[in-house]
């Protein structure tokens, strides 16, 4: 959930700073768009999922320490083109 949340905030943001000078040419507006479309026009030709789905909840109870663990992964979830390690060593000499 945290993830998904995450990546509803980014696309916000993002369709909010291509379209926040209404005086340039509506273009970027119209490829978001456009992209839109073409995923969902995607997925309903080549998805063969049908209904909904929910995921299975897991039959030992609830575990708080779970809970943080997966809030945590998903903060610090790579989004876009982060680089792979943030704090990454230098290459190895030959």
């Amino acid at each position: 959930a945290r993830v998904g949340h995450r990546l509803a905030q980014a696309r916000e943001e993002a369709k909010q700073e291509a379209t926040r000078d209404r005086r340039t040419a509506p273009g970027t507006a119209l490829a978001l768009r456009n992209k839109e479309v073409e995923l969902r026009d995607h997925y309903r030709r080549s998805s063969e999922a049908r209904g909904t789905w929910q995921a299975a909840r897991a039959s030992s109870g609830y575990s708080s320490a779970a809970r943080r663990a997966g809030d945590r992964a998903g903060r610090q979830a790579r989004l876009g083109a982060s680089p792979e390690l943030p704090k990454s060593r230098n290459r190895l000499s030959r």
